[in-house]
């Protein structure tokens, strides 16, 4: 992902929802503990990301309770993101 040049006013990362980013820090550390130490997320290709996110979403409309789909769900669109 190539990082646009922005100024020190423009990068406004108090803007960020705090707790929403604690619930993907906690699904990454779910995932660390079940795939592995390090990055590995980053071996998979951003559609294989998308397409886990679109599956969670899918199960956090029909209500399974089983996870919390919608976290799992942003912490995949923020690691396609990442990819791109």
């Amino acid at each position: 992902m190539e990082i646009p040049k922005l100024n020190a006013e423009q990068m406004r990362a108090d803007l960020l929802p705090a707790e929403a980013l604690l619930e993907v820090s906690r699904v990454m550390a779910e995932g660390e503990l079940k795939y592995g130490a390090g990055e590995v997320w980053r071996q998979q290709c951003w559609e294989f990301h998308y397409n886990r996110a679109m599956i969670h979403l899918f199960k956090f409309k029909a209500g399974y309770s089983d996870e919390d789909h919608l976290a799992h769900a942003v912490t995949r669109l923020l690691m396609a993101l990442e990819l791109i």
